[in-house]
């Protein structure tokens, strides 16, 4: 089992996001189901990475979204095939595997491995997952060789459209509480049409003689197999189909993935690709800039689990369901108002008073658990470089690290940062500012240059210019 901070577990607020006890539990839970996956795929050479929300949480974050509240990772078609093979024998024998080549019921492109089929209060199960009742578990996508002509790509999605939509007939028929109404036989018509289509285009046949169930199941298979239709010797990029949506999940270089690399995810570590910032840019852009949403479905997703107990649900989770509230920004005038009220020093104002523009440089702990001792390095030269300039002002406001979880994991990181504090305190470069007055800094500076968060929100309602700061550079 992963060892966890006694304080691990205790409500607290991210990006002003509370995240509540049993959320904690939950990922606590998550990382250890995550900690199998990794040891199985290590004993089969199986490649994976961290993926989609997950991939921005270990490269933003340094663990989990706030917001979030389940793991994805990815896998290259022939590694996933692999993975598919080994884990029944490879996972403890209460796990379940959620696929469409093992549960017929299963309705999803994607595979998803859980520590449990049913919420479970017994003292073993909540040991082992850190007082998590609930079944948790890891979405795993496979990621395909895509064709390099647009002939052949417009080819292969539109058999892709062709067994979409026969599934989403399939999907209609077991919504349906009447399965004789004029509206299901419509349906049936529609579906039986649709797999003569398919037939003629892909000469595919699929067996009708049993449960709708088991058709959907035999076309998630042949939606598998278009999606298996290119080798990696005849493709120059890799994609992600799934069925649920109407575009590419992603689309990316091949070489991206030739081999991961390790990045700390809360108190353990997570595969990424070599070329993380790459992937993620081409797929949701400005990654880093963090946008407030919980994904495509509902947070908490137990929520569901505990209703569906109905009257058997003898026990609700401690602030299970009322975690996850955002803590909103003053506004900006509030922001200027508590400012301009709170005191500076005196030594700060004979700088302020003079004509040098005030900058407010704030560096994050994200950023330093990410970049260690390059971003110790670079921010060494920013604040130099600042400092010696007589033009300006340098306000800098560093990022606390006194109750950081990771300081055990990386004491020398830390005492490093330490020491360049009061390297800068020392040698009079410019204002140092750890009171956690944000507003007084924004009032008093003009324009702020660092890392994203809380102050960067407050900087931008403020209309004065901000200036990201590219950690790789």
């Amino acid at each position: 089992m992963i060892s966890f901070p006694d304080n691990y577990f205790d409500t607290e607020t991210r990006c002003r996001f509370t995240i509540g006890k049993m959320m904690k539990s939950n990922w606590a839970a998550q990382l250890e189901v995550l900690e199998l996956l990794k040891e199985v795929c290590a004993r089969h050479n199986i490649l994976f990475f961290a993926g989609f929300g997950t991939l921005i949480g270990a490269v933003r974050h340094k663990g989990f979204i706030p917001w979030d509240d389940d793991i994805d990772v990815i896998m290259k078609r022939p590694d996933y095939m692999r993975f598919l093979s080994v884990a029944r024998q490879e996972l403890p024998s209460e796990f379940k595997i959620l696929s469409m080549y093992y549960e017929e019921q299963w309705n999803g492109s994607f595979s998803r491995i859980t520590n449990t089929d049913s919420v479970s209060v017994k003292p073993e199960h909540l040991a082992r997952y850190h007082g998590c009742p609930f079944i948790v578990g890891i979405d795993i996508f496979p990621v395909d060789y895509y064709p390099k002509t647009s002939q052949e790509q417009t080819l292969q999605w539109a058999l892709l459209e062709v067994v979409k939509k026969n599934i989403n007939y399939c999907d209609e028929l077991l919504e349906m509480e009447d399965p004789e109404s004029e509206v299901a036989q419509i349906c049936r018509e529609g579906l039986t049409r649709g797999l003569e289509l398919q037939y003629e285009y892909l000469g595919i046949t699929v067996d009708v003689g049993g449960s709708i169930e088991n058709i959907r199941n035999q076309l998630f298979r042949v939606y598998d197999k278009i999606c298996m239709m290119y080798q990696e010797e005849e493709c120059e990029e890799v994609v992600s189909f799934q069925a649920n949506l109407s575009h590419l999940a992603g689309r990316w270089k091949k070489e991206w993935f030739d081999r991961s690399i390790p990045m700390g995810f809360d108190v353990t570590w997570v595969p990424v690709p070599m070329e993380y910032n790459k992937v993620l840019r081409a797929t949701f852009g400005d990654y880093r800039n963090p946008v407030y949403n919980r994904g495509g479905h509902d947070y908490p997703y137990y929520k569901k689990q505990i209703a569906s107990l109905g009257e058997r649900c003898v026990w609700i989770p401690e602030d299970g369901l009322e975690a996850g509230e955002y803590n909103e920004l003053p506004d900006w005038e509030q922001v200027r108002e508590e400012g301009t009220l709170s005191p500076v020093p005196e030594e700060w104002q004979q700088l302020l008073q003079s004509s040098r523009k005030a900058v407010l440089y704030v560096t994050s702990l994200m950023g330093l658990l990410r970049g260690e001792e390059a971003y110790l390095k670079k921010l060494r030269s920013a604040l130099k470089a600042f400092g010696q300039r007589r033009d300006i002002v340098l306000w800098w406001i560093p990022c606390e690290t006194q109750n950081c979880l990771y300081r055990e994991h990386n004491p020398v990181l830390f005492d490093n940062f330490a020491s360049l504090c009061r390297e800068y305190q020392n040698s009079g470069w410019g204002i140092y500012d750890d009171s956690g007055n944000y507003a007084r800094a924004v009032v008093c500076t003009d324009v702020m240059y660092g890392d994203y968060g809380e102050i960067y929100e407050l900087y931008r309602q403020s209309g004065k210019p901000v200036l990201i700061q590219d950690e790789a550079i």
